[in-house]
């Protein structure tokens, strides 16, 4: 009892979807090393710069890979509210980090993460 899962075009529109989604992977990642290696920016405009273009990367992956493109509303907002917690974390943390090197070497180690 051999079933076939996908019809010839279906295939097709997915084997088409994964690469059009590895060419946008493909694009971000380029333009985030190019961008980190040629172009002289600050380090608080380079790391907010690398973070986006995580975020979206990363909303690709979810998307197309882990198959939540094509799921409900609710179920999406279950799966990707954790996610919150954790980037709540980071900047907490970071922020918590910056403070306490802060008190122990003057402000002048905050003004130097900042790239000022």
């Amino acid at each position: 009892m051999s079933h076939a899962p996908y019809t010839p075009e279906e295939y097709k529109k997915n084997v088409s979807k994964i690469w059009k989604t590895t060419g946008i992977l493909t694009f971000f990642t380029l333009l985030e090393v190019i961008v980190a290696v040629m172009v002289e920016l600050p380090y608080s405009v380079l790391v907010a710069f690398v973070s986006i273009v995580s975020l979206i990367k990363a909303y690709y992956i979810m998307s197309v890979f882990m198959h939540l493109g094509s799921e409900t509303k609710g179920f999406k907002f279950v799966v990707l509210f954790p996610f919150l917690f954790l980037f709540w974390g980071f900047v907490s943390f970071s922020y918590d980090g910056l403070s306490y090197a802060g008190m122990r070497e003057g402000l002048n180690s905050i003004f130097i993460f900042l790239g000022y």
